[in-house]
């Protein structure tokens, strides 16, 4: 069985990373961050002919939301998101929205998932697991593929860094505390695929947090 991740570049007010992880067998797969061009995500799928089962969001920033609802919907898929969700993404001051005057739609069929939740595709041919990360936004989690070594962690990471936690419910302790403790817990040769910037390894966020902040771990 081959299972393959796909990233997809995609703007609206910033530029974000959408992915695909598909079964190539079966043409099953999942679609994470749908953040912008929801018509572009669309066609895509359309044109490979592949069935999404769900649409996953490592957070609710409107940047990494914003097309959720319309990708989602437009499939008849169920979009998977943490638990703590529903406050922070149906608030346009907080996901950022409001900034920018745009509006985040909330999806028909919403999947709210805690700590740990294992996502199957339908036939059980993969999965990824769901990992609560708060610390950018309470809502944040990351997506790991234990089978293929990556993992998807959204806005945790930025430009060789910690993500940034500037913005409303933004947490400096506790986003060390989530990559020390969660993301850091990965083997060392995980790649971790970020949401605006390039792939690192946890070996390199070990680095970062022993030279930057004085974490050893």
């Amino acid at each position: 069985m081959s299972v393959r991740l796909y990233m997809q570049p995609v703007a609206n007010i910033f530029q974000t990373i959408s992915y695909f992880y598909i079964n190539e067998e079966t043409g099953h797969g999942f679609l994470i961050d749908p953040g912008a061009e929801g018509d572009k995500l669309l066609k895509i799928i359309k044109d490979h002919n592949w069935t999404i089962e769900k649409v996953l969001l490592t957070h609710g920033h409107f940047d990494h939301s914003y097309q959720a609802a319309k990708v989602a919907d437009s499939l008849g898929a169920s979009c998977v998101m943490n638990e703590n969700a529903p406050s922070f993404m149906k608030n346009d001051q907080l996901n950022l929205a409001a900034r920018y005057k745009q509006h985040v739609v909330w999806p028909k069929n919403v999947e709210l998932i805690s700590d740990h939740t294992l996502i199957r595709s339908k036939d059980n041919s993969f999965a990824l697991e769901a990992i609560a990360t708060p610390g950018h936004t309470p809502d944040s989690q990351i997506f790991y593929a234990k089978a293929d070594n990556f993992a998807l962690v959204g806005d945790m990471l930025y430009n060789n860094d910690i993500g940034l936690t500037e913005f409303p419910t933004g947490d400096k302790k506790q986003i060390l505390n989530s990559i020390a403790n969660k993301i850091c817990a990965l083997p060392n040769d995980t790649e971790l695929f970020t949401g605006h910037t390039n792939p690192m390894t946890v070996e390199m966020v070990k680095s970062i947090l022993a030279t930057d902040y004085g974490i050893i771990l």
